[in-house]
Parts: C-alpha cells; structure tokens; sequence
C-alpha cells in the first residue's frame, strides 16, 4: 500500500436505506439470438413463456421476484431465468441471494455451450454483489473478465467498474491505470474522467486531480459541466460507485482530506486521504 492509501472507521448512519444502486446494472432481459428470434419466443403461449412474459413485466420487485422464481420451477435449467432473478435481487439489495443466482446462471452457460463465453452481463452483476459483500478479489476479476466483451462501450464501462473497485480495495494505481486506458480510447467517458479526478485526489496527486477535473467541466462543450458540477457530482455518482471513490469525490469537491460516504449495508464510513 503506498503512503497514499486511506483510512477509514464507521459512523452511525443518517438512514437505515441500504444502497440499492450498484455501479452499473444492464438490463434485465436476456437472451440469446436474433430481436426476431426473441420477439417470437416471447409471443409463445406455453407455461414458462408466460410466466417469463409475467416476470419482465411486474411493476414492482415482489412480484418479479415471486414470477423469476415461478419460471426457475419450470425450468431449473435456464440460465436467463436465475440470472434475471438474480439482477433484480442485486437491484432490491440482496446480496447474497443475487450472488448466488448469478453464480447459477454462469454454472449453466458453461455446462450447456462447448466453446462458452460467459456472458459479460452476468459477470458484471456477479462482481457488483461480491463488492457489496465485501469480496472485491472476486469481484475484481469477474469486471476484468466482463471487460474482455467486444463492443467497446460495455467493455469500458466493466473496465471502470474493476478501477472502481481496484480503488475500493486501496489499489489506486491501478485505478488511475485503468481509468487513462479507458479516457486513451473514449476521451468522453465522462464517468471515467470524474473517477480519475477521484482516484487522484485519494493519492494524494491534487494538482493532476484539478487537471482531471477541469478536463472534465471542458468536455462535450459544456456538457461535462452540467452533468458533473460540484453542487450535483457526488448525487450523481453516489448510487453507482462504492464508498470509497465517492467519498473521494467528495473530499477533492471540499478540498478536504477526508470524506464520508454510505456503505452497502447503509452505514456512513469516513475515509481519511
């Protein structure tokens, strides 16, 4: 760890609402093959069409909860199901059911495909429940591995969730690495650049934290600006980073060298950079 890295304790909370927002959840449908081959499936009048069609559908998470689940007792061997089951659970904030569905879901893709790639969704779900139990090891690899998917914006968006949680684990030169291979590609990304001017900020290097930061008002004519300014960054970004990096954020917006932000399990830690 180098003289840069943080310390942390817990303060009592302001709200017992855990965070529900992780760093980023794709969408819940899932399926392989052609818009016209799903479209087809779902006009499908058999039992477990219907009670998928039921699931996407629920208005609220109770009741898809209680639909997904229908539709694994139908059919226990469809990855789609336990995997869309489990990204409603990582959504609801239950952790370690949604861990376990989405470990499911990738069992039965790699034991149903001879040449499988594991789908980058599920991956990326996986890692955000194992950083919100704490695992960010695990969690880690899993965003690596999701970054491996060819279509470039998903594969940066999971290269900056492992930066992320890089940061989280105090690793913040890998964070700082991971965020400028990703800016070196898309200088636009403009969560990766409000990232960078955190990771910097929490290593101590505030002037390359400024630079970042003036980058990032800069960007898109304006657009950076008003979508990251200093009174609206830390809400916008609180849903969807962990702790650390939020908090970060915060200190570098106070010039200050320490911050509090929400833990998944609803608790304030304050971080000292």
């Amino acid at each position: 760890m180098s003289r840069h890295a943080s310390s942390h304790s817990v303060v009592p909370a302001s709200s017992s609402l855990q965070r529900r927002a992780l760093l980023v959840c794709p969408s819940v449908l899932y399926f392989s093959g052609t818009a016209a081959a799903r479209a087809g499936w779902l006009q499908q009048t058999d039992p477990f069409s219907r009670i998928f069609r039921e699931a996407l559908e629920a208005p609220d998470f109770q009741s898809a909860d209680e639909a997904w689940s229908k539709a694994i007792s139908l059919k226990p061997g469809n990855a789609a199901a336990w995997s869309n089951r489990g990204t409603k659970r990582l959504q609801a904030g239950r952790w370690r059911e949604a861990r376990e569905d989405l470990q499911k879901a990738l069992a039965l893709e790699a034991s149903q495909s001879v040449e499988h790639e594991p789908s980058s969704m599920v991956l990326n779900n996986l890692g955000n429940a194992e950083g919100a139990l704490g695992d960010w090891t695990e969690a880690r690899q899993h965003f690596l591995t999701a970054a491996q998917d060819p279509d470039p914006g998903l594969s940066a968006m999971y290269q900056l969730n492992y930066s992320l949680g890089a940061f989280q684990e105090g690793d913040a030169q890998a964070a700082v690495q991971g965020a400028r291979g990703i800016l070196r590609r898309d200088p636009f990304f403009l969560d990766a650049r409000a990232a960078l001017t955190a990771f910097l900020w929490g290593k101590g290097e505030r002037d390359e934290a400024e630079g970042e930061w003036e980058a990032l008002q800069q960007s898109g004519d304006g657009f950076g600006s008003s979508m990251y300014n200093k009174q609206d960054a830390v809400e916008r970004v609180r849903p969807r980073w962990p702790p650390r990096a939020t908090a970060a954020l915060k200190a570098f917006l106070s010039l200050s060298n320490s911050a509090s932000a929400e833990d998944y399990n609803g608790q304030q830690v304050q971080y000292t950079f």
